[in-house]
């Protein structure tokens, strides 16, 4: 889908608004979404989207065949044009990805079963690379790069939801940067500057 503001543009809090304790409200944007006007070669779900200065970086995801895609694709989200950008190195869906150090990370996901396999995606590459595992298999996770580190927040290892925030610089080594209160699985995660109402991690905030 395509956004874009209002003709308002932004507007002021009403004074029944609540104020935060550390100052006031700032102006809130608002968004109307619209349909964008093209789709996607097939039909797809349940993949991972990073954008880039490429453009949309498309990898894995659900065919409407209930199978695991290992295909990735680049998409250009002005003209919406496609072209092929390379195959994982192992179908799944579901997976958690981040930008990191020039390359797509692909943590986890799952095909038949949850995997713990990171794949390693870079630009001009045939096929992705395995490239490190997670501490454990996980799949239905977020991912999300902070800095110098990405993190993988959520997820479910098959049986039970993983509460542990796990934080990366290489896709190899891992290291549980904190641990949600209430696990989830299929979170909006947001990196918010500033919010020291937040989880702090690092030198960055992210909001679950």
């Amino acid at each position: 889908a395509a956004c874009s503001t209002t003709p308002a543009g932004t507007h002021v809090p009403s004074p029944t608004a609540p104020v935060r304790p550390d100052g006031p409200n700032p102006a809130v944007l608002s968004l109307q979404v619209t349909p964008a006007p093209y789709q996607l070669p097939l039909p797809l779900s349940r993949e991972i989207a990073l954008a880039g200065p490429g453009g949309v970086l498309i990898a894995g995801g659900l065919t409407p065949a209930g199978t695991s895609t290992d295909a990735v694709t680049m998409l250009d989200p002005v003209t919406g044009v496609t072209h092929p950008a390379g195959r994982l190195a192992a179908a799944a869906h579901d997976a958690a990805g981040a930008l990191l150090g020039g390359r797509a990370l692909v943590f986890g996901g799952g095909d038949a079963v949850s995997v713990s396999a990171v794949q390693a995606v870079t630009p001009g590459a045939a096929s992705a690379a395995l490239v490190g595992q997670l501490p454990a298999v996980r799949s239905d996770a977020s991912g999300v790069t902070a800095g110098l580190s990405a993190y993988v927040i959520g997820g479910y290892d098959g049986s039970s939801w993983d509460p542990d925030v796990l934080a990366t610089q290489d896709g190899q080594h891992f290291r549980v940067a904190a641990r949600l209160a209430v696990p989830v699985r299929y979170a909006a995660v947001a990196l918010a500057a500033g919010d020291r109402k937040s989880t702090r991690l690092n030198s960055s905030h992210i909001t679950i």
